[in-house]
């Protein structure tokens, strides 16, 4: 499970959203960005392979439907970090820390969190 992180200029961080084994860290590359706004923060222990942008976006002109999938799963982020941000402004921090255990246990598949 990964924590996708933003970074203010003054050093400040807020979780905006988490991802699992269910989608992939580095949207903004499926767009063609160079740089990421978010920090991808490794938070249970877990397999995974990196693959580098420049080969990334390769294989996705070579496999059209790769990357439809890819686009979902990015619309699929952005409809969580919208509700995240409602979510984390209408509730109080216990059922914000609810939600995040909910969402945490789903993408680790486990009951378990064993937290780094």
């Amino acid at each position: 499970m990964f924590s996708l992180v933003a970074v203010m200029r003054n050093g400040v961080t807020a979780e905006v959203g988490i991802t699992g084994r269910e989608g992939f860290v580095g949207i903004p590359i499926l767009f063609g960005a160079r740089y990421a706004s978010v920090r991808a923060t490794a938070q249970s222990e877990g397999c995974g392979f990196r693959v580098g942008a420049g080969l990334f976006q390769q294989i996705l002109h070579q496999t059209p439907h790769l990357e439809h999938m890819l686009r979902r799963y990015a619309y699929s982020q952005v409809m969580q970090l919208a509700q995240g941000a409602a979510y984390n402004c209408l509730h109080q921090i216990p059922q914000r820390l609810a939600r995040w255990f909910t969402m945490s246990c789903d993408r680790s598949e486990s009951n378990v969190l064993p937290l780094t």
